[in-house]
């Protein structure tokens, strides 16, 4: 018997969808904060990467999304920050 060859052929379909928005801001506090005290920063009161003024936070998708906060360039650990998206002078960080 001789040998055959079979080609498999398949249709298919992948659809991938990569939105990434990555969104930088920085706040210089002017006071100190005590320790074990809460520091409150209003959206308003952040520059964005290109050094203006921020006017809101943006909202952050529950299934795909994270911030990080850093001091002095040391990244925090997860549970010290709480991240509220909005407006100025309505959220805040």
């Amino acid at each position: 018997m001789a040998l055959q060859l079979m080609k498999i052929s398949i249709d298919g379909a992948i659809t991938t969808n990569v939105n990434p928005n990555s969104a930088k801001f920085f706040y210089i506090t002017t006071t100190n904060t005590a320790a074990g005290g809460t520091l409150t920063i209003d959206a308003g009161d952040f520059l964005q990467d290109n050094g203006s003024a921020a006017t809101a936070l943006p909202d952050l998708a529950n299934n795909n999304s994270y911030f990080s906060v850093y001091v002095n360039g040391v990244e925090q650990m997860q549970g010290l920050s709480t991240y509220t998206p909005g407006t100025a002078g309505l959220d805040h960080w």
